[in-house]
């Protein structure tokens, strides 16, 4: 009970809270709304590629010698690394277009 009232006391003495400042509120531009959202989608994309990459490389390492299964490893982690390869470049060439025309 008292370690209650000693750290409202406490509280109400270091002060009011305040509302936020109208200036750190975030923006609502849309170039800066269409950004946040694309760079979380690439993000998203990204972290499920490099785990599909992680994905193949174990299914190469565990393929026992089955060359199918090498040739199926394989292709997962060629194709993966084509995603990341094409989100990249998506991400820069956003950016770019959104940097120069906004």
């Amino acid at each position: 009970m008292s370690l209650a009232l000693l750290l409202s006391s406490a509280s109400m003495a270091v002060g009011v809270i305040q509302p936020a400042d109208p200036g750190d509120l975030p923006s609502d531009e849309p170039d800066t709304v269409i950004v946040g959202i694309f760079n979380t989608v690439a993000v998203i994309i990204a972290v499920v590629a490099a785990l599909t990459i992680v994905i193949g490389g174990i299914m190469w390492m565990t393929a026992g010698g089955n060359a199918e299964t090498e040739t199926r490893a394989r292709q997962i982690i060629i194709a993966a690394v084509i995603g990341l390869i094409i989100v990249g470049a998506a991400v820069g060439i956003a950016n770019f277009v959104i940097g120069n025309v906004f």
